[in-house]
């Protein structure tokens, strides 16, 4: 864990005071920062776990980024996995995805939004010192009952890469209402097109890849007032052809499903980090960091 800046003579009492009260605390219901290396067997440095109770202590001004790769990651569904564990990667339970948010925030790390990441490389904006962007691919409920209350919370957005396809009033499980949709904008979410109906997009005709990348944006763009700036490639698929009607389409980058953290300055191939619902949150941090390492 970073450590915080040596008090002044001034506020040496009123930290000591504060750091009192949180060791008490702590002592009084076992709960508090659990730092891996220690009991929860994680790499040194990372804070695995943190009490929601616990206080979290940090300089007034907070250093800004310094490198040169941004960590996506790559959610899909908020719930809990089936009971027969079949595509289990896809799944983060609620109760996880909570930790691993909690776990981010105690580590230093700051959500932004992919725009966010561009303005940074392409506008001469500023990033917090651990950025990390958090994108939620297809747009199912969980993803609006569960993830958004837990990011709302604590002030930071996420980026809903929806399938326009799934954007309806059936009522269907893996469907979101266009109320749904809106509330995600309230809550001040990113709304990126992931295309009309999630074909393989390698391969197809002109007017059917257009209508994926270019439809989806301007439907988007419609139905709810938002710019719609970024793309997601449906399984990853994407050759020269894709990337060319996605710069058509007006977009300003796209993400993959290329493990790695993303390099701002290559904006229509951002590498993105899956998150498997299967992992520890030690685990979990440990990724991050890896693939988070400038080359």
């Amino acid at each position: 864990m970073r450590r915080a800046p040596r008090p002044t003579a001034g506020i040496l009492p009123g930290f000591a005071a504060l750091l009192l009260a949180l060791l008490t605390a702590s002592a009084a219901t076992g709960c508090g920062v659990i730092a891996a290396g220690a009991s929860s067997g994680g790499a040194p440095g990372i804070v695995a776990d943190i009490d929601v109770t616990t206080a979290v202590v940090r300089a007034a001004t907070a250093p800004t980024f310094s490198g040169t790769r941004v960590p996506i990651l790559m959610y899909h569904r908020i719930e809990q996995p089936p009971a027969d564990g079949s595509n289990a990667v896809y799944y983060v339970s609620p109760k996880k995805f909570e930790q691993q948010m909690r776990a981010l925030k105690a580590n230093g790390y700051t959500a932004v939004t992919l725009r966010e990441v561009w303005a940074y490389r392409h506008e001469g904006g500023t990033m917090p010192e651990k950025p990390v962007v958090l994108t939620f691919d297809d747009g199912t409920p969980g993803q609006v009952l569960a993830a958004a209350p837990v990011l709302r919370e604590m002030g930071r957005p996420g980026c809903l890469m929806v399938l326009v396809s799934n954007i309806n009033d059936s009522g269907h499980a893996l469907s979101l209402t266009p109320d749904m949709v809106r509330r995600l904008i309230a809550d001040g979410w990113e709304i990126d097109s992931h295309s009309m109906t999630h074909p393989l997009l390698a391969g197809l005709p002109a007017s059917e890849l257009r209508y994926e990348v270019a439809e989806s944006r301007r439907r988007l763009q419609q139905d709810f007032g938002v710019p719609a700036e970024f793309f997601c490639y449906p399984g990853g698929s994407h050759d020269a052809d894709v990337v060319a009607a996605v710069k058509a389409a007006g977009y300003l980058g796209a993400v993959t499903v290329e493990p790695g953290a993303a390099d701002p300055g290559r904006p229509y191939l951002l590498d993105r980090i899956t998150v498997d619902g299967r992992h520890v949150i030690s685990t979990f941090l440990r990724d991050l960091q890896h693939y988070s390492a400038d080359p």
